[in-house]
């Protein structure tokens, strides 16, 4: 989600699953509105973004403890690609 607290001109519903380097996964849905928000233990996570339609992509992210944490995902309808 933008910094600026509004959700994108067109949000994207899918899944997002977090995998840390022990393997143990949370995945969430994400609905209509491209909000979604999870908890995780801090550390180092590679994200899978799978969002409806589109191309998956993956991100390495890196979660503080007791921090929040907005993750931007941009998407091409053009090329179907997301990152």
């Amino acid at each position: 989600m933008p910094s600026n607290g509004k959700p994108p001109a067109n949000p994207v519903a899918g899944t997002v699953t977090f995998t840390d380097k022990s393997g143990h996964t949370v995945t969430v849905t994400v609905g209509a509105s491209g909000r979604f928000t999870v908890r995780l233990a801090a550390g180092n996570y590679t994200a899978l973004l799978a969002p409806t339609r589109l191309a998956p992509a993956r991100e390495n992210i890196r979660v503080q403890a007791n921090r929040t944490l907005t993750i931007n995902v941009l998407c091409s309808w053009d090329s179907g690609d997301c990152g």
